[in-house]
């Protein structure tokens, strides 16, 4: 009855609007997981919480757009999955977060009492993971230089192999009897390795290896036999890299789920998912919930009842009187699809939609309530 009613009132369509105002993914997971409350000491909590957190944030001190979800990739490291960077980068911006909402609080807790309570169930050993997750993570999808000796030493080979590869190129493209040979004066990458665009003409007067045609067909693209020692040592580099950042990940990935219990309990205390609402959003958000109370005020009677499609002047019947009942009960109204009328049970105005004599029952509208009354339950309206 209960799911009945909210799709009557189309709270899932309110939640939904809500949801895609959330600047962040967490938040909109977490909007779309809303239900109703039903205790009102439960809601009393919630709204103060509400009431705090918007206080608390309202100078834009938390950058809540930049937690991503915390609980997915902590349930794949707990599995001996792998994190990638981004998830480990989401866990860090989330553990910064978490410690400047707590220092906040310890700060401010007359300010904030209920948000305060929250204090007492926080691990206080999360400090050792974020320093060793910041000393790692650069950004969403790279590992700092320094995330170990080996990855710095990797890299910098990497890089020396690259400027080598670069220098040599440079060199023969700006050679003179290399330059009739040169379709565009420009180095490319095909197949992973660099390339120089040489007329397909001179295929054969140009040592290395073809790695490509143009679309047209007029150029060839060859890697010179002068590069080629350098670029098997820059991939080399490359693979040696890829190998030392996916142990990096590993070990990583180890210690999230080495503390999972303290972050688990982290992400559900302070949900790390409060949706911050733009001021002209917000506005839009108290019209629709404005609206939506109406919808609530007028349903109250019949919840489970179901919308009535919209009647329209031009469709009206002939006024039908229907013929008293047996029973000796009230003698009803002649009714007729569009009139306004007084349902006695209801206590309230409402419009008849439809009429079955035969019955002595009229379907009755009022906003999104439809329901089917006698005919005798009605009186001349509108009273209310």
């Amino acid at each position: 009855m209960i799911h009945h009613a909210l799709d009557i009132l189309e709270y899932p369509a309110m939640v939904s609007r809500i949801a895609d105002r959330a600047r962040s993914s967490a938040g909109r997971q977490e909007i779309a997981a809303w239900h109703p409350l039903g205790a009102v000491s439960a809601i009393q909590r919630r709204l103060r919480e509400t009431v705090e957190m918007r206080r608390l944030t309202g100078g834009g001190a938390f950058p809540f757009d930049r937690v991503g979800g915390v609980l997915e990739p902590l349930g794949r490291a707990q599995r001996g999955g792998q994190l990638r960077v981004a998830k480990l980068y989401d866990i860090l911006m989330a553990l910064h977060v978490a410690d400047d909402l707590r220092q906040a609080l310890v700060r401010q807790r007359d300010k904030y009492p209920t948000l305060a309570e929250h204090l007492a169930h926080l691990p206080g050993d999360l400090g050792d993971l974020a320093a060793l997750l910041g000393g790692a993570v650069a950004e969403r999808d790279r590992l700092r230089d320094d995330a170990s000796a080996e990855l710095a030493r990797l890299r910098r080979q990497r890089d020396r192999a690259l400027q080598q590869i670069r220098r040599k190129l440079d060199s023969l493209l700006q050679s003179p009897a290399f330059k009739r040979y040169i379709q565009e004066p420009v180095p490319y990458v095909r197949e992973g390795r660099h390339v120089l665009a040489i007329l397909a003409q001179y295929e054969d007067q140009v040592p290395g290896t073809v790695r490509g045609t143009s679309t047209s067909g007029a150029s060839v693209f060859i890697e010179p036999e002068a590069i080629t020692p350098l670029e098997n040592g820059l991939h080399l580099a490359e693979d040696a890299e890829a190998a030392e950042v996916d142990r990096i990940l590993w070990e990583l990935s180890a210690e999230v789920a080495a503390k999972g219990e303290a972050l688990a309990t982290v992400a559900r205390e302070w949900n790390l998912a409060v949706p911050e609402i733009a001021e002209a959003e917000r506005a839009a958000l108290r019209d629709e919930l404005a609206a939506l109370r109406q919808r609530i005020v007028e349903s109250l009677p019949h919840l489970g009842e179901t919308r009535a499609p919209a009647h329209r002047a031009e469709e009206q019947e002939p006024r039908i009187r229907a013929r008293p009942r047996d029973r000796g009960e009230r003698k009803p109204l002649a009714v007729a699809p569009g009139d306004k009328v007084y349902v006695r049970s209801l206590g309230r105005t409402m419009e008849v939609a439809s009429v079955d004599e035969k019955r002595g029952k009229a379907m009755v509208i009022r906003g999104m309530i439809r329901t089917e009354v006698p005919l005798d339950d009605l009186q001349a309206g509108p009273l209310g």
